[in-house]
């Protein structure tokens, strides 16, 4: 009997011990498990995903994009020279007021005449101290702002801004810009138009706008005459001088789905440069199609 007793204290021991141990290294495991995703933690929440911030935004509005040009620099955006001689530019369009919501500039239009559009192009110098501004477009350019080009386009030996807006999905729009040496500044070289009472459309000479005289109602209805489905600018008979060309859609299929994907007329117009009197003029008007007869 006594025998029988010492053999369970003793089973009875070493299970006792077993569960101790078993105790003591799940005890001991514990805190390790927690360290573990302790440091683990920071490594998973950090993993190279791309911020806003690192990534270059195209349609940021104007402030936003001064002072990532100043932060940035070269590291970012390219810059360009104008002219033989000249300092390193940084041109960048930017949209200063959302498309399909938010505040409606129309009804709270900015304090300062640089500020009315949409959107617009500026202009800053590098510099030891950093880049600064030195001029920002005054017209409405909408919606999107596609590219933009630097080059010669007239061979006067000075780079023009070439500036292509979206103002929907089948309509381009074209500012071209070339800057004076004697003035330094920039000044808009693209014809406009603004819709007159009867919705004709009303040829705006440029030598007439003056910065000082343009209210914020003149520049909403003053339009790109550069405006169509599509807009080309290329040297098309070989003088050195590029000509601009729109190919505008006059009327659409009224049978089909999406009437702007099937035009069965187009009207294209090619401007070309005036180098005495500084203006672009029409050069050339060609129709393609014919208008669809009724049944």
């Amino acid at each position: 009997m006594f025998k029988k007793n010492k053999t369970i204290i003793i089973v009875s021991l070493l299970i006792l011990a077993s569960i101790l141990i078993i105790g003591v290294m799940s005890a001991t495991k514990k805190p390790t498990s927690i360290s573990n995703r302790e440091e683990q933690t920071p490594a998973t929440s950090t993993q190279p995903s791309q911020s806003p911030q690192s990534q270059k935004i195209l349609h940021r509005n104007k402030q936003a994009l001064i002072a990532d040009i100043k932060k940035e620099g070269e590291k970012k955006y390219k810059t360009y020279t104008l002219f033989e001689g000249d300092t390193e530019k940084f041109i960048e369009a930017y949209q200063d007021h959302a498309v399909g919501g938010g505040v409606d500039y129309r009804l709270t239009p900015p304090e300062q005449i640089e500020d009315y559009g949409r959107g617009g192009v500026l202009l800053m110098e590098k510099a030891d101290s950093g880049p600064k501004l030195l001029w920002n477009s005054i017209f409405n350019m909408r919606e999107m702002p596609r590219r933009i080009e630097v080059r010669d386009i007239n061979n006067d030996g000075i780079k023009a801004i070439l500036s292509y807006w979206n103002t929907g999905k089948f309509d381009s729009e074209l500012w071209i810009f070339s800057y004076s040496q004697t003035e330094k500044t920039f000044h808009l070289i693209s014809p406009l138009f603004e819709y007159a009472i009867n919705g004709e459309k009303s040829i705006v000479k440029l030598d007439k706008i003056k910065k000082e005289n343009l209210t914020f109602k003149k520049i909403d209805g003053l339009y790109s005459l550069f405006g169509a489905q599509d807009v080309q600018v290329k040297d098309l008979d070989n003088d050195q001088i590029e000509e601009v060309t729109i190919i505008e859609l006059d009327d659409y299929r009224q049978d089909s789905p999406n009437e702007a994907e099937y035009p069965h007329t187009k009207n294209t117009k090619i401007y070309k440069w005036d180098s005495q009197k500084q203006e672009y003029y029409l050069w050339k008007e060609e129709k393609i199609g014919e208008e669809k007869s009724e049944p």
